[in-house]
């Protein structure tokens, strides 16, 4: 009978149901469903950690290992996760040890399946299958004469993994007493598999990884950092916040969903950008979506639509920076506001990241400060000629190649340098003019100086 609150309603319907239907209902369950579901409340996980039928079960379905007894272990439940971790050590451990070699306790979990779990497995040598099921010569000659097999027939003496798991009955006389002795020889390797398997399983969600990123090429920049020249091996090497997340075990249950759901959210957002200049955007505003989202990816499952609403805020952010590059047009756009060189400034990231007013702020006296000057320049060419080009470079907005060996002209450059930086940041008429009469000072500078040398040449004339 479920317990009924002041309000009418069943706090917990399904917590409320009786433990025997609720194991009704638990044995229906896959593991990683099992698993989820114990994390509901505290009853619902004792029962479906503690409920050795249901693990006993799962065991033959996912290992075909059809366990009589549980041994010295404390519950199935532990056998199925040791089981589970052997099963992933071992995968990788093939796929990585190229000579073949695998230690013997993963032979010894392996003998707990009624079937072999690698290809490799299908057919053993009769050392090997003597050491996997714990057999002797004299065991297996009982076995062929027993099921009337001839020596003659085997190439090399080679077994199959049928004939291991029938010899080691055969010798044993029971299931049950094959499963305690098996289960005593991988008691003693409980601690390799806990130390070697967060290696094992971050190397298979790796692989998984470069998998996943093979079948979703075209969407390859936001899983992996693209370098220009690099090979696609190390490209593959270098993934993004999201693929390092989940190679490290970061992300929720959910895992490669996960990286579904990312995937589907850069693809409907392209979608959404009406602008071709804009669709450049697009990679770095779903990364910068993720490392905002990235510890809630670590408790949840985050849905393509979530993402998208946070995604909705950067991208307002990148629209208003588009609006005020073409306010004047895409010709002043191209000439003083080009895309390129917009985004590579600290206060456009700055901006689009956090919304804050004073970046844009910065972001536009700076540009329209360097577009100030720039037009000032245009409009004044005379003045260039007066002028060191260096003052011409500063003004422009463009980085020295290379300092003057001068002292005095080194000091003139910083100190117009310093004017350029603060106008470019306060965008203040005085400042504009302030870097105006230092122009005019090194005109009159220059003119003055050529004057003496027109002088001296006249004077050297007028004397011949």
């Amino acid at each position: 009978m479920a317990t009924f609150h002041g309000s009418g309603f069943a706090k917990d319907l399904l917590s409320s149901l009786s433990a025997e239907v609720l194991y009704i209902i638990l044995s229906y369950l896959p593991a990683k469903s099992l698993l989820n579901v114990s994390e509901c409340n505290r009853r619902l996980r004792d029962l479906c950690q503690n409920c050795n039928s249901l693990w006993k079960h799962l065991c033959k379905i996912d290992f075909d290992a059809d366990l009589t007894v549980k041994g010295s272990f404390p519950s199935f439940f532990i056998l199925y996760q040791l089981l589970y971790k052997s099963r992933i050590i071992l995968e990788d451990t093939d796929y990585s040890t190229y000579s073949g070699y695998l230690p013997d306790w993963l032979y010894y979990w392996s003998a707990l399946s009624t079937k072999p779990p690698l290809p490799g497995f299908y057919s053993l040598p009769a050392g090997r299958t003597k050491k996997t099921w714990g057999l002797t010569e004299e065991d297996l000659t009982n076995y062929q004469i027993k099921c009337n097999k001839s020596c003659a027939v085997r190439i090399e003496r080679y077994y199959t993994w049928t004939d291991g798991v029938e010899a080691a009955l055969c010798k044993h006389k029971s299931k049950q007493r094959f499963h305690e002795v098996a289960l005593k020889r991988c008691m003693r390797s409980q601690k390799q598999i806990h130390k070697t398997f967060p290696k094992a399983s971050c190397s298979q969600r790796k692989r998984a990884f470069n998998k996943f990123q093979n079948e979703h090429r075209s969407q390859r920049n936001i899983l992996s950092k693209q370098k220009e020249g690099a090979s696609e091996y190390m490209s593959l090497q270098s993934p993004h916040k999201i693929g390092q997340d989940y190679i490290d075990g970061y992300l929720h249950k959910s895992g490669i969903k996960q990286l579904e759901s990312y995937v589907e959210f850069a693809k409907r957002l392209e979608q959404e950008v009406d602008v071709a200049e804009l669709s450049k955007d697009i990679p770095v505003c779903v990364l910068l979506v993720y490392d905002k989202m990235s510890s809630l990816a670590q408790q949840r499952f985050i849905s393509a639509e979530e993402f998208l609403d946070v995604a909705k805020d950067y991208f307002e952010r990148v629209k208003r920076v588009w609006n005020w590059q073409n306010e004047n047009g895409p010709e002043a756009r191209q000439a003083f506001r080009d895309c390129s060189v917009v985004k590579t400034h600290s206060s456009y990231s700055a901006f689009v990241q956090t919304g804050n007013e004073s970046h844009f702020r910065n972001l536009r006296l700076n540009f329209e400060g360097l577009e100030k000057l720039q037009t000032w320049l245009d409009e004044n060419q005379w003045i260039t000629k007066l002028l060191d080009p260096n003052f011409v470079t500063i003004l422009r907005g463009a980085p020295l190649q290379k300092l003057p060996s001068n002292e005095l002209s080194t000091q003139a450059f910083h100190a117009l340098r310093k004017m350029v930086r603060i106008f470019l940041k306060t965008g203040r008429r005085i400042d504009f003019d302030r870097i105006l009469r230092r122009l005019a000072e090194s005109a009159k500078i220059f003119l003055h100086t050529n004057l003496e040398y027109v002088e001296n040449l006249e004077r050297t004339l007028s004397r011949e």
